[in-house]
């Protein structure tokens, strides 16, 4: 019976990596990746700010421009988001640590969410609207890049799901996100 009802009112969902260099989203439909009408546009986006070299505020508002457009498309009632962090591990992230960055993508996620709420009805927002912050230690913990592209691409051959042939870093990591999210990872 419980899978009868989620076919008679789907839940539609987006997993979202976020980053100021690119944010990857990955569209679902219960378990389901979401397919546009367009051949071969599938529920998989990378969003790249335009222009490098603008400041982290431009950015992240050019990020939920883009964005907005896929959520009025897509219809998400709930946001799976990696949660930022910082690792104590490897010079690169206390690099980042020290910029402030876990300030920068934590300010990006909220606008993320936000562009989502305000997609939809503002009734409806309120009393469906879910956010699950997911840490990168939880869904990814040590699994190399190239393990987590191969078991997506497993996961892939397994639903008969056609994935555009290049895709970002950001945008495997929304969908392993949403893999991980419901437990296909």
């Amino acid at each position: 019976m419980g899978k009868e009802i989620c076919k008679q009112n789907p839940v539609r969902w987006v997993s979202i990596d976020p980053g100021l260099g690119g944010t990857g989203l990955a569209f679902w439909e219960n378990d389901r990746l979401l397919v546009d009408d367009e051949e071969d546009a599938k529920g998989v986006h990378t969003i790249r700010p335009p222009d490098k070299d603008a400041d982290w505020m431009k950015k992240a508002l050019r990020i939920c421009d883009k964005a907005d457009g896929l959520f009025e498309s897509y219809g998400p009632t709930k946001v799976v988001i990696e949660e930022p962090f910082v690792s104590l591990r490897g010079r690169k992230t206390l690099v980042a640590a020290k910029a402030g960055s876990v300030v920068k993508l934590s300010i990006l996620s909220g606008m993320l969410i936000q562009t989502a709420i305000n997609s939809m009805d503002y009734h409806m927002a309120i009393r469906f609207f879910k956010v699950e912050l997911i840490p990168p230690s939880v869904w990814k913990g040590q699994l190399p890049d190239k393990a987590l592209k191969n078991r997506i691409e497993a996961w892939a051959k397994k639903e008969k799901c056609s994935l555009p042939s290049r895709l970002s870093e950001h945008a495997r990591d929304a969908l392993g996100l949403g893999l991980h999210y419901l437990g296909k990872l």
